[in-house]
This record gives C-alpha cells, sequence and structure tokens, in this order.
C-alpha cells in the first residue's frame, strides 16, 4: 500500500501539509458532529425539555 498521499509525510509532501491537511479533516468532522449532535438532541428530548419549563414557569408564577 502506498503511502505517497497528502494525509502523510513524504519526500514529496511536507509535513506541514499532512498537519494541515488532518487539522483540516478533524476541524470539519468536529463541526459536523457537534450540528449533528445538536439536532438529534433536540430531536430527541426538545418536546420534553420545553414541556418541563412550561411547567417550571406555571410552577413559579403561582
Amino acid at each position: 500500500m502506498s503511502r505517497d498521499t497528502l494525509l502523510f509525510p513524504s519526500a514529496t509532501n511536507a509535513l506541514w501539509k499532512a498537519i494541515l491537511a488532518w487539522g483540516l479533516i478533524t476541524l470539519t468532522l468536529t463541526v459536523l458532529v457537534f450540528f449533528v449532535n445538536k439536532w438529534l438532541l433536540d430531536k430527541l428530548y426538545g418536546n420534553h425539555i420545553r414541556k418541563l419549563r412550561l411547567i417550571l414557569s406555571e410552577m413559579s408564577g403561582e
């Protein structure tokens, strides 16, 4: 298997390019997973949390 890609440093590929490529991949995946996780948690628990906040505000208002 040839490691002559941008993701691995080699004679034709500088170390800083490999580090930059891994950094961009990591940053992209982190942002993507953050927003997917935020959407999924709202989908799973959003209505329940809103109902609990409404009940709590009604109890505080009495």
